[in-house]
């Protein structure tokens, strides 16, 4: 008689930052209705029964923190587990009879929550506080040489633009990972759309800006001629 048992591991995963909107939430629970039993949701204060509950309460605000987990309603389903945070971003499926069905369920909502991680995921590595410091510190010591030559210029723009996106990815990995959208993306109007009347004004402002210093400068040019036009006259 054997002894030993094989112990099932979770399908475990951590991601990067991520925007999540309500179409993929809503693919998410029809998922864990179809494989684990229907879904609950969660906020830190509140439990609601579906993402339509979610939206009338919440209203049209982002939301950095919510968790997803399987209504144990069928029979020995397997237990799910997805938390948002504003910290961090964990999927955890866990199925103690090994069953093919934790594994290909892991695997439907990997797919999702992977094609929900921002651009430049790998960039946000630079997101830590311990970072910070030495990348300041070197930037500030170029700075003072960036006038000297070139390379010193480059070396500090380089420096520059690394300490600019370190401040914004530990902004985002401390407070943002996760931001969670209770709209779908084809409700959402891209930033030209919502802005376009504005960036129109402040392009017309400008022309105009532009134009009037123009003809000031010949104006003044006309009547009050500098020195150095003055001397090149003949």
């Amino acid at each position: 008689m054997e002894k030993f048992k094989k112990i099932e591991k979770a399908f475990e995963r951590s991601y990067g930052p991520i925007v999540i909107w309500l179409d993929d939430l809503e693919e998410i629970v029809d998922l864990l209705k179809q494989y684990a039993g229907g879904a609950q949701i969660r906020t830190e204060d509140y439990q609601y029964e579906g993402l339509d509950d979610l939206k009338r309460h919440v209203g049209g605000r982002p939301l950095s923190a919510l968790t997803i987990t399987n209504a144990s309603v069928s029979t020995d389903p397997p237990s799910v587990s997805l938390e948002l945070t504003p910290t961090s971003v964990e999927l955890r499926v866990f199925e103690p009879q090994g069953r093919p069905e934790a594994a290909k369920l892991f695997y439907e909502i990997d797919q999702v929550v992977t094609r929900c991680i921002r651009r430049f995921a790998g960039f946000y590595g630079l997101g830590h506080v311990e970072l910070l410091p030495p990348i300041a510190l070197f930037f500030l010591f170029q700075l003072f040489n960036a006038f000297q030559n070139e390379v010193n210029a480059g070396l500090a723009a380089i420096l520059g633009i690394l300490t600019f996106w370190s401040i914004w990815a530990t902004f985002i990995k401390s407070r943002w990972t996760a931001v969670i959208h209770l709209q779908r993306r084809a409700e959402v109007r891209s930033f030209l759309e919502r802005n376009k009347d504005q960036l129109l004004l402040l392009l017309i402002g400008a022309i105009i800006g532009g134009c009037v210093t123009f003809a000031g400068v010949v104006v003044k040019e006309h009547f009050y001629p500098s020195t150095t036009s003055c001397a090149s006259k003949p």
